[in-house]
């Protein structure tokens, strides 16, 4: 039985939310850890990447916390992506890297999953598939 269209664009949007949570909560980690060099961070937000992550969304001119931070937001966003994009996109000269479709296409190959099966299932053709990840998977 075939999972519905729905539950995969269902289960694609919660796997996504969470990708972009923990890049945010990691670029905040990294920017508490800059900041904490040149003693620039909020008492209240030291060692509180989450409630940091929170100031930088909510972007309130009146909060005094985004008056100090605010001025970070773009190099903040710019980490973010960065982050992101090493995690889930698989880029041309960074074949080493163990991204999630690169394990999840080992992983299926590993139980003998087709490529045609794979190249499906990405959107893909078969020979795309292989000529994508026939060298990033052992």
């Amino acid at each position: 039985m075939a999972i519905q269209t729905v539950e995969v664009d269902a289960a694609a949007e919660r796997v996504a939310a969470a990708a972009l949570a923990e890049a945010r909560t990691a670029a905040s980690q990294r920017l508490l850890a800059w900041l904490a060099q040149s003693g620039a961070v909020p008492r209240d937000l030291a060692d509180q990447p989450t409630a940091l992550t929170d100031v930088l969304l909510a972007r309130d001119p009146n909060d005094p916390r985004y008056q100090v931070l605010g001025t970070f937001a773009g190099r903040w966003a710019a980490d973010v992506l960065r982050i992101l994009a090493s995690a889930i996109l698989h880029r041309r000269g960074h074949n080493g890297r163990h991204t999630p479709d690169v394990a999840a296409v080992e992983y299926a190959v590993s139980v003998g999953a087709t490529w045609a099966t794979i190249g499906g299932a990405l959107g893909i053709s078969a020979p795309t598939a292989h000529s994508r990840y026939r060298d990033k998977v052992s």
